[in-house]
């Protein structure tokens, strides 16, 4: 996943810390994406606000139900 398809996405990104397992939606305007940015989010910088670490998974969605969804599995 690319910042310019955050950018170009109606709901927040879900992201998911692999170390810490901590969950957090961002917006594009939170992660400063935008359009033509074919950046990774990792090479964006992102981190996990808990714990630091740069290994994590993003999630787009497609549906409104799903960053509550997502944010429900914890």
């Amino acid at each position: 996943m690319t910042m310019h398809d955050v950018a170009l996405s109606t709901y927040p990104v879900g992201i998911l810390c692999d170390h810490c397992m901590h969950r957090v939606l961002m917006s594009a305007g939170a992660l400063k994406a935008s359009r033509g940015d074919r950046r990774t989010l990792a090479e964006a910088g992102v981190r996990c606000g808990k714990c630091g670490s740069t290994r994590f998974e993003a999630t787009l969605f497609h549906a409104p139900s799903g960053p509550t969804r997502f944010m429900r599995s914890m």
